[in-house]
């Protein structure tokens, strides 16, 4: 489970990307491609069940910003 200072720090840094975000798209600049989707594999030290919570919480919050991304999770490429 995460630390209330650990959930404090993440949702700092959403209201900060959501505000850069915002300042790129008013001077019409397209959205930065890094995030949570980039660096979800790289990760380590976590169990599936987090996991799966993380990629849950990721997609719910690319739907609340209009954020497109694959129904699969990264690294789970089917040959």
């Amino acid at each position: 489970m995460a630390t209330t200072r650990q959930k404090t720090a993440a949702r700092r840094n959403i209201k900060k990307a959501v505000s850069v975000s915002a300042a790129r798209r008013r001077k019409g600049a397209a959205p930065k491609r890094g995030n949570a989707v980039a660096r979800f594999n790289q990760v380590e030290g976590v169990s599936q069940a987090e996991r799966n919570a993380a990629w849950r919480r990721i997609k719910s919050a690319a739907k609340k910003y209009g954020i497109e991304i694959r129904a699969e999770k990264p690294g789970s490429r089917s040959r």
